[in-house]
């Protein structure tokens, strides 16, 4: 029952991990598409390009195939990298929660502890 109730809990979490993700990327490439796409030499020529970019820069790979050329494009990368940061480690702590639960029954309480 508890791994039932617990794998029901992981797959709500990871619904809400994709669809926060998605957002991010949705908004940090349409935003950087709309900052750098006026300037000349930018590779910025489309939404899914900057999607592109954001999904790199979320995975903190950075290719440097697409890079930010003005401030406010480079403001928003910072602004890009630090949710994929967070993201990531949001990532570990429910899947680590969800694993405890699994193999132990429950989530180790430290006030159980002595």
């Amino acid at each position: 029952m508890v791994r039932q109730m617990a794998h029901g809990v992981a797959i709500f979490n990871i619904e809400i991990y994709l669809f926060a993700l998605l957002c991010i990327v949705v908004i940090s490439g349409s935003l950087l598409y709309v900052v750098e796409s006026q300037v000349p030499g930018s590779s910025f020529a489309s939404i899914p390009a900057g999607m592109w970019w954001a999904v790199v820069t979320i995975t903190t790979v950075g290719y440097g195939d697409l890079v930010p050329f003005t401030v406010v494009g480079r403001i928003i990368a910072a602004l890009t990298m630090l949710p994929g940061l967070i993201m990531f480690a949001l990532l570990v702590a429910v899947m680590g929660r969800t694993m405890q639960t699994v193999l132990f029954g429950s989530p180790i309480d430290e006030s159980h502890r002595r």
